[in-house]
């Protein structure tokens, strides 16, 4: 995910990463038609089963053998990074709404960058926190629906807490990528963290399978197979190679926005007093850290080709 980067005016990639963006974000909208029809894991097999059909030609182009010795570490950043964070989202869209999933899942650079400073003891400057504040501050907006005051005296939403830890396994899982040198082709890697991912969710999907069919469940997790993941990945390939990271990770930070535009669109979800409080320090949290200058960390950058959607 995400951590830093200078913004620069000539986004020449948007072709590639709009599309990318848009993608991306309907992995949300479509989840939470999936989760009416289908169970977690199952939604999670057959994503992640499709996706994993779709990047295996590209990966198969430029393979590089596996060391045995990184197949420990490789599962255990695919499980985090894949199948945990993921399925922490299925859940949490059963008993959450898609606004709140967009908008809580705007921490993630944030709740990165400030594991990292409380790990590696990396500095962070004035407006980092600032921004980590309106960042927390925009979830808890939500959490709380407006009543910030109230914090401890609310019923929180399992759904909403299910995508806190979500957001936490992300962090660890992108802090993990950056610092583990490995040197394989990114879409290999890619492959086999979804490969691992469909392993892994394969006996647990087989206990869950429904009785009868869905139509508009089963389009929906065609649609996070294809489009969300598979598609989207490869977007992102073409464009770091094509166009460099400058131009490609900065589009990222409007997923939260896109999605939660999507889930008022398309869900008809309200649009309440509180998210638009909540979207607006989001959109100024992401602003104060994505400047020219915001970042000057020596690991401060992490590579969207190791991240997850």
């Amino acid at each position: 995910m995400v951590l830093s980067m200078p913004i620069n005016k000539s986004y020449k990639s948007y072709h590639l990463m709009i599309p990318a963006v848009l993608f991306s974000a309907g992995v949300i909208i479509t989840g939470k038609f999936a989760v009416q029809h289908y169970g977690s894991y199952t939604i999670i097999f057959f994503r992640f089963l499709i996706a994993s059909i779709i990047l295996f030609p590209f990966a198969k182009a430029n393979y590089t053998p596996f060391k045995l010795r990184d197949l420990p570490i490789l599962t255990i950043i695919g499980f985090i990074g894949f199948f945990l964070y993921n399925t922490l989202i299925v859940k949490a869209l059963i008993s959450t709404s898609a606004s709140n999933i967009s908008i809580i899942s705007a921490l993630i650079p944030i709740t990165t960058l400030l594991i990292e400073t409380i790990v590696f003891k990396a500095r962070l400057r004035r407006n980092h926190l600032i921004a980590i504040a309106l960042s927390f501050l925009s979830v808890m907006f939500v959490i709380t629906n407006g009543h910030i005051l109230m914090i401890f005296e609310i019923s929180w939403s399992k759904g909403d807490l299910l995508m806190l830890l979500g957001i936490f396994c992300i962090s660890i899982y992108s802090i993990f990528n950056s610092r583990t040198k490995l040197s394989y082709p990114p879409l290999q890697l890619l492959l086999f963290y979804f490969i691992i991912t469909t392993i892994i969710s394969t006996p647990l999907a087989l206990n869950e399978m429904p009785s009868q069919f869905s139509l508009v469940g089963t389009l929906s997790i065609i649609y996070q197979g294809v489009m969300g993941t598979g598609i989207t990945y490869i977007l992102i390939q073409l464009s770091l190679k094509k166009y460099g990271a400058n131009q490609t990770l900065i589009y990222f930070n409007f997923i939260p926005i896109v999605a939660l535009a999507l889930s008022i669109i398309i869900l008809g979800e309200p649009l309440s007093f509180s998210l638009i409080v909540s979207s607006i320090l989001m959109i100024a949290s992401i602003r104060l850290v994505f400047t020219p200058k915001a970042f000057k960390l020596k690991h401060a950058t992490t590579s969207i080709s190791k991240g997850s959607s």
